[in-house]
């Protein structure tokens, strides 16, 4: 069959539990020789794991058809989830789908596939006439495959110009094909290999310098640009020095603080305007920009407020007290609200009201106020006065110690979150007050999985061998780990655990799995800080 001119099948997919459905044209067909020359490897496998728009998953590989041998297990990415969100929450007015056919669990396909230098695996083809991806739901599926012999006897399919011809594949003879085609034989994967990470880890030494570690643990990747900000934070959504950039919490826009005081939109061409600093709503689709004398609000294009296209829209602007710069603002959870400091004290303002006043929630004293964070469902607003982080109580203004505050905020998780202290347990409805947690007495960072479970890293320096990340719950208790700090990926529910001697544990709690890798031979020194980069898995 390989003597045959292959031409790859033009598939028509009605992507329906997408909105919208894009449609690319022209091009020219592009053959599975072509294909297979652009792959760095072809396999055939079994979708283990496809996220929410089924446009990326983990495959577990059966056979490796051609190129090179891989893991059993690989993720693919082939429409990340920052990618879906700007398709399909912000550029609705049309435009091109390079998505494929949603993955199904536990369904066999043949793919052909390119390594990215993050480990992961993308489409060998990016065409709109060729999806470089063979489907098999079942025992009898089959797939189409066009090609071009002259005075072949096959039925034309009215579908194609002349003259291309359609012949159906099962999954045998697809996978004959293309061992023929490759002049080779099907191999085992590499059985011994870790199962990969959902995303990849940033990691950063005592010496500064940044890495990422690729998705199937292959050496970590020196980050020449910094990715943190001065005080140590990657997970920026705004900024106040020159060049930082910060991206908004969906990962669609970002923008970046230019030399001549202005900020420019990153993620469209030609939006700049006059600021010093700035932050993204919590809802992305919101951008709050100060100077000296000024707070304003800008819209981004999206439906949902009603913009479109590629410009920032003004919304609101007011005066602030330019005896003294903004430090920073913190938006409500429905982005709609900002609280912001100035000379006069702590505000907070309704931002979308063009005729609203900001609220004094605080005057000035002779200590600074920083509003650092409001709480998920808003009730609670995070704040800094001098060397002091506690929170407001929104609704009657009573102060709460610092901490963590779990997702319903009926729960906090009281310590220091300036340095190691013993953890205290507060009940916020109704309140009150349990010191019962007597395990931890060094806590250094504490992380909500939901209403009830929460990680917590316990190390007291003095004492550096009995440092351990401890799985917890309200009521249960659970595992713990060595470790002094981690990091935890919420769509795979996966844990990374920074430990001493350059080493990193991984903790999957679906297959119970944990494994701790040695990153000796690539990091100059301690690790210092790990977080989860943007996640590949796509979860509204």
């Amino acid at each position: 069959m390989a003597k045959y001119f292959l031409v790859a099948l033009f598939f028509i997919v009605s992507f329906a539990p997408f909105t919208p459905t894009y449609a690319c044209s022209g091009g020219s067909p592009i053959t599975l020789k072509d294909t297979w020359h652009e792959a760095d490897t072809v396999v055939q496998g079994v979708i283990e794991y496809a996220d929410d728009e089924g446009q990326n998953g983990i495959l577990r590989v059966e056979k490796v058809l051609a190129g090179t041998r891989v893991p059993q297990r690989i993720v693919l990415a082939i429409y990340p989830a920052a990618d879906f969100r700007r398709a399909n929450e912000r550029f609705n007015s049309g435009g091109c789908w390079s998505g494929v056919r949603p993955f199904s669990p536990h369904e066999t396909v043949v793919i052909f596939l390119k390594r990215l230098p993050n480990g992961t695996y993308d489409l060998a083809q990016r065409t709109s006439l060729t999806s470089a991806y063979y489907a098999f739901p079942n025992a009898d599926s089959v797939v189409n495959i066009s090609y071009t012999v002259e005075n072949d006897p096959l039925v034309v399919n009215d579908a194609f110009p002349q003259p291309y011809r359609i012949k159906k594949f099962n999954l045998s003879q697809f996978v004959q094909l293309i061992t023929e085609l490759a002049d080779t034989r099907s191999i085992q994967p590499l059985m011994t290999t870790p199962p990969p990470l959902p995303t990849t880890l940033y990691i950063r030494t005592i010496n500064g310098t940044e890495y990422e570690l690729p998705v199937d643990f292959s050496s970590p990747l020196h980050i020449e640009n910094r990715y943190a900000d001065v005080s140590g934070r990657i997970e920026r959504t705004g900024c106040s020095t020159v060049n930082c950039i910060g991206t908004a919490p969906n990962g669609v826009d970002s923008a970046q603080i230019m030399s001549d005081n202005t900020i420019q939109i990153l993620s469209f061409v030609g939006s700049r305007v006059q600021g010093s600093a700035f932050r993204f709503s919590t809802t992305s689709d919101a951008l709050a920009i100060w100077d000296n004398n000024t707070l304003t609000l800008y819209a981004l294009p999206y439906d949902r407020l009603g913009f479109c296209c590629f410009e920032l829209t003004f919304i609101n602007t007011i005066s602030i007290n330019n005896d003294e710069n903004i430090t920073d603002v913190a938006w409500s959870p429905d982005g709609r609200q900002i609280a912001y400091n100035d000379a006069k004290g702590l505000h907070l303002w309704d931002a979308f009201d063009v005729g609203s006043r900001p609220h004094l929630l605080e005057t000035m004293n002779a200590m600074s106020l920083t509003p650092r964070f409001f709480s998920a469902t808003g009730r609670y607003l995070a704040i800094q006065r001098g060397q002091t982080r506690l929170y407001y109580d929104m609704v009657n203004l009573h102060e709460l110690p610092d901490g963590m505050l779990s997702p319903d905020d009926r729960t906090l998780l009281q310590f220091d979150t300036w340095q190691a202290s013993p953890l205290n347990l507060y009940r916020l409805a109704p309140f009150r007050e349990q010191n019962w947690i007597d395990k931890y007495n060094a806590v250094r960072q504490v992380e909500w999985i939901d209403d009830n479970r929460y990680i917590a890293a316990n190390c007291d320096e003095q004492q550096a061998a009995e440092c351990y990340v401890w799985m917890d719950s309200l009521k249960t208790g659970g595992a713990h780990f060595k470790g002094f700090m981690f990091a935890y990926e919420e769509v795979r529910e996966t844990l990374a655990i920074a430990q001493r001697n350059k080493r990193i544990g991984i903790f999957t709690p679906t297959s119970y799995n944990y494994q701790v890798y040695d990153l000796s031979a690539s990091l100059d020194s301690e690790i210092q800080a790990v977080y989860w980069m943007p996640p590949i898995f796509y979860q509204p």
